[in-house]
């Protein structure tokens, strides 16, 4: 949404952003923005799990603000669209990569032309559904000016985090991915065309950033930030080259790592690291097509631990095609193993769009298509041949109950990083308050799963 405001700024548009999660409003509030600010066109992100709100949001704006043009575009709607089309019945839906696109429907609903021939618009039109070609990629992301933070409510996002650590913002300096995980949409939204941004642009915006919102703490929010290590390197560097004390973080595939790679992030400020485990099953991750293994796993964690990075964080998955009760079991072995500060057992979900989602329904495996239940973390939307949603939903359960109560998890993650917070220092830069943040927080998760523990025990004997 900051990309677009930006966009539409630079043409000397007034534009508001509106994060109505963060805001906590309801739909009545939403409409009640609208009405004050009165705007020409209403958009709306779509994602699948707030497909039902978004809905509401543009049906009733429609409803009570007929002279608004409203507009739909986000993943859900560039793997949907005739769908999205006839269910949302928006004005016109943008599909794909939006920047160009929204300026030339913008300036074409200015002129009264007509916008039913732009690249990536579609629109329902004498009731025929009509949806064009995408336009192609961005070929150099260094010419989107960048995000609009100036319209966000920056700090509202730390309040949101408790304020735990320090104030931070995400950059986006990639877009796409050059893998083909079989739960992940990337390949239907990027069609694996991997695009990276210019080092020195990354590091202007951050600069950027420190100059206008004093933040130093950066989240890289790109789906895989480790693609290619030369990049990676060279943006170390020029990290390093700018004299602030920048904290950061990114997420990364464990089979685009080495230790020499890490050991440049770690130095240039990287002090977390998001990675994509999936599961302690060979086998799921073939039915995955991850391209990953288990050994490739411990290496990095590993690493992790050696370079003393504040935290490593690790995604798993459970419910994919093929899981059973022992797969699961060895995924929570793995993960009490690799022994990260915190983990994320997500509940396989076939979103539109993904190799997952095509061979489910083909299986007959899906057992609900309400979009709202397709959060990832609380709902099961999926079984296995072998494990009802319920099943899968006791298991995650069980999968955080056995990891954050155990006593390694105790020990390694809190008691040692506390005794250590004064003494971890490698750049000349001290992380002992860092180093006690996280040691806190880690406390903080072990301390709030520990009656689920005792239950679970009770339960058990």
């Amino acid at each position: 949404m900051g990309y677009i405001a930006s966009v539409l700024e630079q043409k000397g548009h007034d534009v508001k952003i509106l994060d109505a999660s963060l805001e906590k409003k309801d739909i009545d509030e939403v409409l009640a923005e609208i009405e004050t600010y009165s705007p020409d066109l209403v958009g709306a992100m779509v994602y699948t799990a707030l497909y039902a709100q978004a809905k509401e949001i543009l049906k009733r704006v429609k409803r009570e603000f007929p002279q608004i043009v409203t507009v739909a575009g986000g993943p859900h709607v560039t793997v949907l669209p005739e769908e999205t089309l006839r269910d949302m019945d928006p004005d016109y839906i943008v599909v794909g990569e939006g920047e160009i696109t929204i300026l030339e429907l913008v300036a074409t609903l200015e002129s009264q032309g007509d916008a039913g021939d732009i690249a990536g618009v579609g629109s329902i039109k004498n009731g025929v559904v009509k949806v064009n070609s995408r336009r192609d990629f961005i070929a150099d992301l260094d010419e989107i000016p960048f995000p609009a933070r100036h319209l966000m409510k920056i700090k509202e996002y730390d309040e949101a985090r408790a304020k735990v650590f320090p104030s931070k913002t995400t950059i986006l300096a990639t877009r796409g991915c050059p893998f083909d995980c079989g739960f992940c949409s990337n390949a239907s939204l990027w069609k694996r065309k991997y695009r990276r941004r210019s080092s020195q642009s990354i590091v202007k915006e951050m600069i950027d950033i420190y100059n206008n919102f004093a933040i130093k703490y950066i989240q890289f929010s790109d789906d895989l930030f480790t693609a290619n290590k030369a990049w990676v390197a060279e943006l170390c560097r020029e990290i390093v080259n700018t004299g602030i004390d920048f904290t950061w973080n990114c997420a990364s595939r464990v089979d685009t790592l080495d230790k020499e790679t890490m050991e440049l992030m770690m130095d240039s400020g990287c002090r977390t690291l998001f990675v994509g485990v999936e599961s302690g099953s060979e086998v799921i991750l073939g039915n995955m097509n991850k391209k990953i293994n288990i050994p490739q796993v411990i290496k990095v964690f590993q690493w992790a631990k050696e370079l003393h990075y504040n935290a490593a964080h690790a995604f798993f998955i459970i419910g994919y095609i093929g899981e059973t009760e022992d797969t699961v079991r060895q995924t929570i072995d793995l993960a009490k193993r690799l022994n990260p500060d915190s983990v994320a057992f997500s509940m396989a979900t076939p979103v539109p769009g993904t190799d997952f989602q095509e061979e489910a329904a083909k299986r007959n495996l899906i057992t609900t298509n309400d979009w709202r239940d397709y959060d990832f973390l609380t709902s099961s939307v999926c079984r296995t041949e072998s494990l009802s949603t319920e099943d899968l939903m006791r298991l995650q359960h069980e999968a955080y109950v056995a990891f954050y109560s155990s006593r390694r998890y105790l020990w390694e993650n809190v008691i040692l990083k506390m005794a250590g917070a004064v003494s971890v220092s490698r750049t000349g830069r001290t992380n002992a308050i860092q180093y006690i943040l996280r040691a806190m927080s880690n406390l903080k998760l072990f301390l709030e799963v520990l009656p689920k523990s005792v239950i679970h025990h009770f339960r058990q004997t």
